[in-house]
């Protein structure tokens, strides 16, 4: 599933099977990570930073799998590979 942050779905992935075209840009970051109980965070660039603000914000489990943000908060827990992160992210739910 997405939450796009355009209208356009065209820009959504092939894996994905739910596609939502928001059409609200960046202001889309905040109701992403208020949606989630844990966040994987994965490479990224100023978006992911403005996602990481709101999750470690809103007290939510953070997740990093190679991301260059890591090393921002103590709060962040860094995964090893994309089964660790998943592991990682449902550990204590």
């Amino acid at each position: 599933m997405a939450f796009l942050p355009e209208r356009d779905v065209s820009n959504a992935n092939e894996y994905l099977d739910i596609v939502i075209p928001s059409g609200i840009n960046l202001a889309r970051n905040f109701i992403v990570q208020n949606s989630g109980s844990a966040i994987i965070m994965i490479g990224g660039g100023y978006g992911t930073l403005s996602e990481l603000s709101y999750a470690l914000s809103l007290h939510k489990k953070v997740i990093s799998l190679k991301s260059q943000w890591e090393n921002i908060s103590t709060d962040i827990v860094k995964a090893s590979s994309p089964k660790d992160a998943v592991e990682k992210a449902i550990l204590n739910l």
